[in-house]
């Protein structure tokens, strides 16, 4: 169930909210992550697809994640206000020992802190399953998602020059990067 307004205090300030409860994802929950995907692709500053995605893509998404590489939901009092996930790297065995991190909250949560804590959450995470490097791919143009990875100590590794085609306009994807 997505929130609405009415679901959190207007006049909360960013950390106010009590502690988001984390779980695996499961096929029930792929509506929420399908709504909360296509509001980031209406941004054009988050995902690497231009038109909204189907249901079907959403559910492929959760058949291919594992134990290791999961797909979790954020929920903050019973509603359904993010979900974030960590891939392998490339899909090569010689790079095992990294994940990629996608992170995706509501727009009614975000600057609110749960990014924060759901990178917190990943570190500790990953470092339980063998992973000791993250990355983050992230468009040039996204201030925020570049600020909020270089706060918790992301560094750019590299950058891809104009790679990205939307709306008829080009721009680069920079690829972040953390040894944990």
């Amino acid at each position: 169930m997505r929130p609405s307004n009415t679901d959190f205090l207007s006049d909360s300030e960013k950390g106010a909210y009590p502690a988001p409860f984390y779980r695996v994802a499961e096929l029930e929950d792929a509506p929420d992550i399908q709504a909360i995907y296509n509001d980031a692709i209406l941004t054009r500053r988050s995902c690497g697809h231009t038109a909204e995605i189907s249901l079907v893509t959403v559910i492929d998404w959760l058949e291919s994640s594992h134990e290791k590489r999961p797909i979790w939901i954020i929920e903050n009092h019973k509603s359904i206000i993010g979900w974030f996930a960590v891939e392998d790297f490339y899909g090569l065995p010689a790079f095992s020992c990294a994940a990629e991190v996608s992170v995706y909250i509501s727009p009614l949560f975000q600057r609110k802190g749960m990014a924060t804590k759901v990178l917190h959450f990943i570190e500790v995470f990953l470092g339980c399953v063998d992973v000791t490097h993250l990355v983050a791919c992230i468009y040039g143009h996204n201030s925020e998602s570049l600020n909020l990875f270089n706060k918790h100590g992301y560094v750019q590794w590299g950058c891809l020059p104009q790679i990205a085609l939307i709306d008829s306009r080009k721009y680069d994807l920079l690829i972040l990067g953390k040894r944990i």
